[in-house]
Formats: C-alpha cells, sequence, structure tokens
C-alpha cells in the first residue's frame, strides 16, 4: 500500500508540475487556425500591393478578377485568376512572377512584347513562336517561357534577354 500511495504521490506531483510548466511554442503567425498553419486564404483585390494592382489595370483592364489568393508559406505572394482563364502570380512585393494564358490558350503577343526584354522577344519572333506563348515565369536568374503546340516549347532566357536555353 504504501508503494501504491507513493506512485499516486508521484503521479499527482507530476501533473502538477506539467500543469504549472508552461510550453513554449514557436512563433505562430495569427492566421494560424486548427491543425496546421494556414498557407493561403482568399484576399480581395484592394488587398493587392499598388503594383500588382497597377500591373492588372494597365495589362488586363478588360478582364475581370474572379478570385485573389494570398500565400502565406516560404514564398509569400499572391495569385490572381482572371475571368478568361488568365493566372497570374505576384510576389509579396508585387511584381509579377508568372502570366499564365491558362484553358488552352496563348498569352497575347503585345502581352509579351510588354512583359519579356526586346532581347528575348526578338528571339522567340525570329523563331516565329511568340504567338505561341502560353506561359511567361519571371525569377532572379532570367525568363522562363512555354509554348504551346511545339516539339521545343521551353525557353530559359537571362534577365537581359539572351537565349540561355531551348528543351521539350
Amino acid at each position: 500500500m504504501a508503494i501504491t500511495a507513493i506512485a499516486a504521490a508521484a503521479i499527482a506531483g507530476s501533473a502538477t508540475m506539467n500543469a504549472q510548466t508552461s510550453v513554449k511554442t514557436p512563433d505562430v503567425p495569427l492566421y494560424f487556425q486548427g491543425v496546421g498553419p494556414a498557407v493561403a486564404g482568399s484576399a480581395s483585390v484592394d488587398h493587392l500591393p499598388k503594383s500588382a494592382r497597377d500591373f492588372l489595370a494597365k495589362h488586363f483592364k478588360n478582364s475581370v478578377v474572379t478570385r485573389v489568393m494570398e500565400e502565406y508559406a516560404d514564398d509569400r505572394g499572391y495569385e490572381v485568376s482572371l475571368n478568361d482563364g488568365t493566372d497570374i502570380e505576384f510576389d509579396q512585393n508585387g511584381e509579377w512572377t508568372e502570366v499564365d494564358a491558362g484553358n488552352g490558350l496563348v498569352i497575347a503577343q503585345h502581352l509579351v512584347k510588354a512583359l519579356l526584354p526586346e532581347r528575348a522577344r526578338k528571339e522567340l519572333e525570329k523563331r516565329e513562336v511568340v504567338a505561341k506563348v502560353e506561359t511567361l515565369k519571371r525569377g532572379k536568374s532570367g525568363y522562363k517561357v512555354e509554348l504551346r503546340g511545339v516539339q521545343l516549347d521551353d525557353y530559359r532566357f537571362a534577365t537581359d534577354g539572351k537565349l540561355l536555353k531551348i528543351s521539350d
């Protein structure tokens, strides 16, 4: 019986100690809910950085924004969907990082001209594929251009527009 009392006291002491011991949790962002942190959430166009709103007004003035998602993960940013199927990604500062025509379409040539360095655009024109651009991606090391309906459909350009690689 003495052992049972000692064990009960130890368990009670442990429970008391655990109840008094505060567990330090890592810094959790305010958008944490439920079983894990949120990685994206709905937002309004007004929530986009000014440069993203200006980009949409300049290049997509006849389109309607149907969805805005704010990404909370490592590469914070925004994804915007338009009524014509176009998806545009912006970084946290509102600079475009990807434009995808969506729905099996291609990006209008005037937009390709506006978004790519002149040297890259001229290379695509020379190869007669500028009218087949499906996706434009912009990163720190340059541009990736994905084409629709051609065998060699992946072009990589440096930030100055120099052609680096063509692949399928």
